[in-house]
């Protein structure tokens, strides 16, 4: 009977050590801003609300689309991040590279950056025809390529 108690013990000591660690390794985002107003569960660095609102927003959306799809809801947290910010969240060495660090939180950028400029080469040095569909792809509502990707207008 004491080896069965004895063993009762071992068991709940390592449920409750396994229950706990999600709790011990949990990230604190205390020195981010967190968005409020959204279904994704959504933290930024200074200066980055707008960029915030925009991803949190997109998020949303595809979680609403793939809903009634799937009969899945995922918890997500998002982490829109200054270059400042970057390695104290993640450790992926390069900025700008959208990545889960685990299940459940996904990094982006919040600035400019050389990932996504390496993808394309400034509009006037491609044929006029692919400038055209990168520009009309890409142009926001003020008609302005953004400088985020890298672009110069044609």
């Amino acid at each position: 009977m004491k080896k069965l108690m004895n063993y009762g013990k071992s068991l709940l000591t390592m449920v409750c050590a396994i229950c706990t660690l999600p709790a011990l390794s949990a990230q604190s985002y205390e020195k981010l801003n967190r968005l409020e107003g959204y279904q994704t569960t959504t933290y930024y660095s200074d200066g980055s609300k707008a960029q915030a609102e925009s991803m949190a927003a997109r998020c949303d959306k595809v979680i609403a689309f793939y809903k009634p799809l799937t009969e899945f809801e995922p918890e997500v947290t998002l982490l829109v991040l200054s270059s400042a910010d970057w390695s104290s969240y993640t450790n992926f060495p390069v900025y700008g590279m959208p990545h889960y660090n685990n299940a459940k939180t996904l990094i982006v950028a919040s600035e400019d950056n050389d990932f996504w400029k390496s993808f394309i080469p400034p509009l006037d040095q491609l044929p006029a025809p692919l400038a055209q569909r990168i520009s009309d792809t890409y142009t926001d509502d003020e008609n302005v390529l953004p400088k985020a990707l890298g672009f110069v207008s044609v």
